[in-house]
């Protein structure tokens, strides 16, 4: 906290992944640290020198403070290694009265375009974890939000998921106190992602 950090990366605690719930030393990091905070997933046989021209970083994406955190160094990552970005919202669910996430995704996605120069591509997929799970099967490296109600409900079903099981590493990213250089400073209307049922977000 003294020094001019912008990201604190440390591995996902074990704790995390067995309870979905962060224990209370992680939790103090979280609230604390006022830089940006990745938690790193990694499979043995996969690193992040895997995201390339044809693995894309793959963000699912709802516009919450945490996932703006997460696409803006998705997008760091992904013009250094010379890789695409991939937004993935959910499509249109008639039976839950939800329409689908194309306008938030298409906004961010010229944003972000305009910002960094990253090709960005919006992609749909059903809610829950089976669907991002099959889109984050190419990804070189998964950049995921942390969810803004952690405190009280941990990580939830679909962001768990993704740490235990996707094929490539994911980071999972808590937002820092210091004002990003992608979020607009008006809220996008923000679309939940993880939603399969209320209990899974």
């Amino acid at each position: 906290s003294e020094q001019e950090v912008d990201l604190l990366l440390l591995d996902v605690p074990q704790a995390l992944l067995d309870t979905g719930t962060p224990t209370a030393t992680l939790a103090a990091v979280l609230e604390r640290m006022p830089c940006d905070v990745g938690l790193l997933a990694g499979r043995e046989t996969i690193s992040p020198a895997g995201i390339g021209a044809t693995h894309p970083v793959l963000v699912p994406f709802g516009g919450d403070e945490h996932e703006w955190a997460a696409v803006e160094i998705a997008a760091w990552l992904a013009s250094v290694q010379g890789s695409s970005l991939r937004l993935l919202g959910t499509a249109a669910s008639p039976k839950r009265g939800r329409r689908d996430a194309s306008r938030l995704l298409g906004r961010a996605a010229l944003l972000v375009q305009k910002v960094t120069g990253v090709a960005t591509e919006p992609t749909l997929v059903q809610p829950g974890e089976a669907a991002v799970l099959d889109a984050a099967d190419d990804a070189g490296l998964v950049a995921l939000g942390l969810s803004p109600r952690w405190r009280s409900d941990g990580l939830g079903t679909v962001r768990l998921t993704l740490l235990k099981h996707a094929r490539p590493p994911v980071l999972l990213v808590r937002g820092g106190l210091r004002p990003g250089g992608l979020a607009p400073a008006t809220s996008l209307t923000h679309f939940t992602w993880t939603l399969a049922s209320p209990t899974s977000t």
